[in-house]
């Protein structure tokens, strides 16, 4: 295949292969290696084919940068489902609208920020815009997930993850990657959906024409991954085989410390 005609999957198949224990995720000082992410991607898969999650269907991710976010996205490129990647700012009456016109099978969210309860605002959702809503997971602690929320019963994180699962590789180029929001001057937003074949080669595009391929390379990603301009950048990383710096959201103080101590030699704000 050219690059140009790469499932999404295919990158970090590569990498994993290449540099097995370089670390491709840097998160909370934590280093999460090529191989490692790879294995994480592959349980969520055969946990989501589990769940019955399969080819065309839509996954929304309703959460802030983690590496599950990303190992989610490797997953739903595996069996070919698409992520509708939601604002971390959206609130009940936006929420509702992008799950019931993406046609959402599955939800995975956090219930609880440093000053948002997720939960409340999801229990808020018009009954209606949940039609299509199959499963709920909740990544996040323990303590804040709740049994039950609109109905549904609410999976743990740990509960999505089939180590010794499996799930075929079904998903191709022209399969559905990604769905983002407009920002929209009139109505409401629209839906603009991403094949596996533009994102991955654009993840591509952008480690050569930003120098991410300079050996030393190390990404800071500070922006969030449920919008167009974060979500490039750890493909991209992982693309060029340099480690990506996560934050979950913007704090100076902790962005400047990993500058500092993990080295970092692009960032984009």
């Amino acid at each position: 295949m050219t690059p140009f005609s790469l499932p999404l999957w295919s990158l970090l198949e590569a990498a994993s292969v290449e540099q097995a224990q370089a670390p491709a995720i840097i998160f909370a000082r934590r280093r999460l290696s090529y191989a490692a992410l790879r294995q994480q991607s592959l349980a969520y898969a055969a946990g989501l084919h589990q769940l019955g999650i399969q080819r065309g269907d839509c996954v929304a991710i309703w959460m802030n940068n983690s590496p599950m976010w990303v190992a989610l996205v490797f997953a739903c490129a595996r069996i070919g489902a698409a992520v509708m990647a939601v604002n971390t700012r959206f609130r009940s009456a936006e929420l509702g609208d992008i799950l019931a016109r993406s046609g959402a099978r599955l939800l995975v969210y956090e219930p609880r920020s440093r000053t948002i309860d997720y939960t409340s605002v999801l229990q808020a959702v018009e009954p209606a815009c949940l039609r299509d809503l199959r499963h709920v997971v909740a990544a996040g602690e323990v303590a804040d997930v709740p049994r039950e929320v609109c109905g549904l019963r609410v999976l743990p994180a740990a509960s999505l993850s089939r180590p010794d699962g499996f799930a075929p590789e079904t998903g191709s180029v022209n399969d559905g990657c990604v769905m983002f929001t407009t920002s929209g001057t009139t109505s409401k937003p629209k839906l603009v959906l991403h094949v596996q074949r533009s994102i991955a080669a654009h993840a591509q595009d952008t480690a050569r024409a930003l120098g991410y391929t300079v050996p030393g390379s190390v990404i800071e990603v500070v922006t969030p991954l449920c919008g167009v301009s974060g979500f490039g950048m750890p493909f991209a990383a992982i693309a060029a085989r340099a480690p990506c710096g996560l934050s979950p959201a913007f704090d100076e103080s902790q962005v400047i410390d990993s500058i500092d101590k993990d080295r970092v030699t692009h960032i984009h704000a």
